[in-house]
């Protein structure tokens, strides 16, 4: 599960109240490196009637670098655990990248990369 608050989503109240707008998404990891892991939005593989909803194509993910990547492991004993696996640093910039057809995906930096000063070893 990725999650995080999306720029677009913000909205600012008369009365100088600010609502974040949360994003939230389900997955399944890509690729996982020593670093790093993919997220990649297959939407041909997605539940039609699923209790998270997609977001629409190419959504501006612009705010979520910094949100958590919540994964779920579960045993050959059928034993579930959810656990922080990682933190977004890259999201795409649909944008600036007319020329390249859009993949959406997300990277994030492993968790057990990060070292207790917050930098990435």
């Amino acid at each position: 599960m990725v999650s995080g608050f999306p720029a677009v989503e913000r909205t600012e109240s008369e009365d100088f109240k600010v609502n974040f707008g949360l994003f939230t998404v389900l997955g399944v990891a890509r690729t996982v490196t020593e670093k790093q892991i993919t997220w990649l939005l297959e939407r041909e593989f997605q539940l039609a009637n699923a209790r998270i909803p997609l977001p629409p194509s190419e959504y501006e993910l612009g705010g979520v670098s910094g949100g958590p990547l919540i994964s779920w492991f579960e045993s050959p004993h059928f034993v579930s655990h959810h656990c922080l696996s990682g933190v977004v640093i890259e999201h795409p910039d649909y944008k600036n990248n007319r020329d390249m057809p859009p993949i959406e995906r997300l990277i994030a930096i492993r968790a057990d990369s990060i070292a207790e000063s917050g930098k990435i070893v």
